[in-house]
């Protein structure tokens, strides 16, 4: 499976106040603050994320979710299992090397 350049290209560095406000200064639910927060701190601290490490792809998307859709119990739930896959996809990820 070949990579795309968009896949290849670093994530941009995500600033630890957006777990708790999104970026137009609106406070995140407590829970979706949270998980974002754990999701930040699970495995590396990024600042300039390695693009082939899982955990940068993982952190863009839990944070392209939290931005995109309405914070409930729904995305509260996703970003969880989200932590989960997280960690199957290292798993993974330090078989191949």
């Amino acid at each position: 499976m070949s990579m795309s350049r968009q896949d290849t290209e670093a994530p941009m560095p995500i600033r630890p106040d957006r777990a708790k406000t999104k970026d137009d200064g609106t406070p995140r639910h407590p829970g979706v603050a949270s998980l974002l927060n754990e999701l930040r701190q699970s495995h590396l601290p990024i600042t300039e994320p390695d693009p082939t490490h899982v955990t940068a792809h993982v952190l863009v998307l839990a944070y392209r979710l939290a931005d995109q859709l309405p914070e409930g119990p729904e995305l509260t739930a996703g970003l969880r299992k989200l932590l989960e896959a997280e960690d199957c996809f290292l798993r993974a990820q330090r078989e191949t090397k």
